[in-house]
């Protein structure tokens, strides 16, 4: 039973993957007056790269193909740790968040590795604008989850990712939403849309079904952080006093809370 829910969620992230991005482009093009592509765009788009064949460089190694692999692994499975609404995770335990972090530096890492495996100058400079950008994401979200640890006291997606209110709740919502931006590639950290001579990225010499799988994964990553942001602005715009401020300084409870997160990292 256990393994049947796990192949459904996963069957789900990878369905719906696609459907957000396409909403996006159509919203986008409506604003800008015009048409669009449909929809379902995505879709067609990744049953046409799934009927290409692979095209690999003379100088590419076997990690060429590895990559793409293991970081849509990394992130299929950083993935079922997020709380998806009511349904909430499928890989739930105390200190997930850490490992979630871990899984997509890892995405990140084997899609700029085998960008340069080609051996292309393109390329690589398509890999540096993706890591100079990981720069940023990445300490922006570590520095998000450890504020969601110390005010929940916890070190679980699950718990730290359950609606929250209050004005620290708003600041920690438009943060993660910053971080959404920079980490997909959207507006104004990066236009997906622009030609790749513009923006040389780090995922355009991967075609056929690699080509397919990276897509995906972008999808299915885009889908994620959009999830974790909307988690954190539910209930945001109510402020309700915390019941311990009444008898409790406000810098006693946070060193309170970071003693007892620090004790569960350590227990």
């Amino acid at each position: 039973m256990a393994i049947a829910a796990l192949i459904a969620r996963i069957a789900l992230w990878l369905v719906l993957a696609p459907l957000l991005p396409g909403i996006i482009n159509k919203v986008k093009a409506w604003v800008a007056g015009r048409r669009g592509p449909p929809v379902l765009q995505l879709y067609y788009d990744l049953a046409r790269l799934w009927r290409k064949r692979v095209v690999m460089s003379v100088l590419a190694s076997p990690a060429f193909i590895v990559g793409p692999a293991v970081a849509w692994v990394a992130v299929a499975v950083a993935t079922l740790m997020v709380p998806l609404g009511p349904a909430g995770a499928t890989l739930s335990f105390r200190g997930d968040v850490i490992l979630m972090l871990y899984l997509l530096a890892l995405a990140r890492f084997a899609t700029a590795w085998a960008a340069m495996e080609t051996g292309s100058a393109f390329e690589g400079m398509g890999a540096a604008r993706e890591v100079s950008y990981a720069v940023l994401a990445e300490a922006a979200m570590i520095a998000a989850m450890l504020t969601l640890s110390v005010q929940t006291g916890s070190v679980s997606l699950s718990t730290m990712l359950a609606p929250s209110v209050g004005t620290s709740a708003v600041l920690l919502a438009v943060g993660l939403f910053t971080v959404l931006l920079a980490e997909n590639c959207r507006v104004p950290f990066d236009d997906p849309a622009t030609h790749l001579d513009a923006h040389p990225k780090a995922r355009s010499s991967v075609d056929g079904k690699d080509g397919a799988g990276a897509l995906l994964q972008r999808m299915v990553r885009l889908v994620g952080s959009e999830d974790r942001t909307a988690r954190r602005r539910r209930g945001a715009g109510t402020h309700r006093p915390h019941p311990a401020r009444s008898h409790r300084s406000d810098a006693g409870t946070a060193m309170q809370r970071g003693a007892a997160v620090t004790g569960v990292l350590t227990d």
